[in-house]
């Protein structure tokens, strides 16, 4: 599924060269087709366990994500409380015609994990709809109506028969 971001927040082309990122920084960068609108900046430096980049700024300060520091560089502040998603679903990408900021939730269903793979399942394992009366929700998990009718029926039938 590709993603294009909605808004039109890039009226000028961005260059991995540009000069408001440090020579260091662009020495790390490598471009790349990976199949989306547009090429991809690949990091090729350190990458996190995750599979984000890393750069490191100064010797005695920690590491940060390139992704976050090249939308800094060359779109400006990240919005407090919204999250960068990568929008041509690779980690290791740092062109910030690629990243968004969405809210955690939104950030969350547009991926691959359990999370978005759970929200865009339509009906229980049984094949009965997760819709109107058929739908409750337990600790935050939806639950098919009919399925535990038939639990709760099949439990009461056995413990009538072991009375």
């Amino acid at each position: 599924m590709e993603i294009v971001p909605e808004s039109s927040l890039f009226t000028t082309s961005l260059d991995p060269n540009d000069s408001r990122l440090r020579p260091r920084f662009r020495s790390n960068i490598s471009v790349e087709d990976c199949g989306y609108v547009s090429p991809c900046w690949r990091w090729v430096g350190q990458i996190s366990q995750s599979g984000y980049a890393l750069y490191h700024p100064k010797i005695r300060e920690g590491s940060r994500f390139g992704h976050r520091m090249c939308y800094e560089a060359l779109v400006g502040p990240i919005p407090e409380g919204p999250q960068l998603d990568h929008l041509c679903r690779n980690r290791f990408c740092i062109n910030p015609h690629h990243l968004e900021p969405v809210t955690c939730r939104v950030n969350l269903l547009r991926g691959i994990g359990p999370t978005a793979k759970n929200a865009a399942k339509t009906h229980c394992p049984h094949g009965h709809e997760y819709a109107n009366e058929n739908l409750r929700f337990y600790k935050g998990c939806r639950l098919c109506r009919k399925c535990a009718v038939i639990t709760t029926r099949k439990q009461r039938a056995k413990k009538r028969l072991e009375k």
